[in-house]
């Protein structure tokens, strides 16, 4: 799956290219590499996260899966717990 952010880079540049380059030799050149690099730069990240997945540490695979749980946590509190915990505290007569 392609990074959204090297697409956008990719647009950005091609943008600048567009409006620089009169040479349309040069300019299908320059696009070309910058295509390459940012491949590359993608396969790269691709490859580091398959090593974070499959590694046996904690400290290495676990952070993604912690960052999910802290986040759905947080989300569910906020938008569940409470409002749960103000209605309750109403009903008991203890405005918050």
């Amino acid at each position: 799956m392609p990074i959204p952010l090297l697409s956008s880079l990719a647009d950005g540049l091609f943008g600048v290219i567009d409006k620089l380059v009169p040479d349309a030799d040069l300019k299908a050149r320059l696009k070309l590499e910058t295509t390459e690099t940012l491949s590359r730069l993608n396969l790269a990240q691709m490859e580091v996260n398959a090593r974070e997945a499959t590694s046996g540490s904690l400290f290495i695979a676990g952070w993604r899966p912690f960052i999910g749980w802290v986040c759905g946590v947080a989300l569910a509190w906020q938008y569940v717990g409470v409002p749960i915990g103000e209605w309750m505290m109403t009903l008991a007569g203890m405005n918050a």
